[in-house]
């Protein structure tokens, strides 16, 4: 069954993300208690980090990509035409 399982996860060596995100809500836990500049604040930290996180491998390619038959690009480069 290991030998059928494929690539499993894709896991990041060093991604500064998380402790983007973790200070992001550290920041937005004080700014409930302290006032709203510093909830802001937080909230605009937290939303970085939450979208570095997302699309920090958005342009990676998946497994198989660009091989076989599924590939959306031709030999040439071009996407195919449609014909009407």
């Amino acid at each position: 069954m290991v030998e059928t399982a494929g690539p499993l996860e894709f896991l990041p060596p060093h991604s500064p993300w998380p402790i983007t995100t973790a200070l992001g809500s550290v920041v937005v836990a004080l700014g409930v208690v302290y006032g709203l500049g510093l909830f802001l604040l937080g909230l605009g930290v937290l939303a970085h980090g939450v979208f570095g996180m997302v699309f920090q491998y958005a342009g990676r390619p998946g497994p198989g990509a660009g091989q076989g038959s599924n590939s959306p690009l031709r030999e040439g480069g071009s996407p195919p035409s449609r014909s009407r």
